[in-house]
């Protein structure tokens, strides 16, 4: 299971959703991610996505064979395995000595 990209978010395959982890409801058109510079979302291509949280952390589980993650400025994604931890890039800052998320 290899870790995938597109662009500030990263899709890390899980084998389970951690038992502390509490479902949340759906996002409007499955919205796994969305832009703060652009107005762009990361949007599955399954019928049925779980949103799952602990704390700052993102897990999804997804619903059927295939899922394909798209965003109007990225190459589309393929995602096979069922379950994921979401997480967004940060870059650091060596002159402010902070680590920031990349702004999509």
């Amino acid at each position: 299971m290899k870790i995938i990209q597109q662009g500030d978010i990263l899709f890390i395959p899980i084998k389970e959703i951690p038992k502390e982890a509490k479902k949340v409801e759906s996002k409007k058109y499955h919205i796994l991610a969305e832009g703060e510079a652009t107005g762009h979302s990361h949007r599955v291509s399954v019928k049925e996505v779980d949103f799952y949280t602990i704390k700052d952390q993102k897990f999804v589980k997804l619903w059927g064979e295939v899922a394909r993650v798209l965003h109007e400025e990225h190459k589309t994604k393929e995602l096979t395995n069922p379950l994921y931890e979401v997480k967004t890039i940060q870059e650091y800052d060596y002159d402010t000595e902070q680590a920031r998320q990349i702004r999509d």
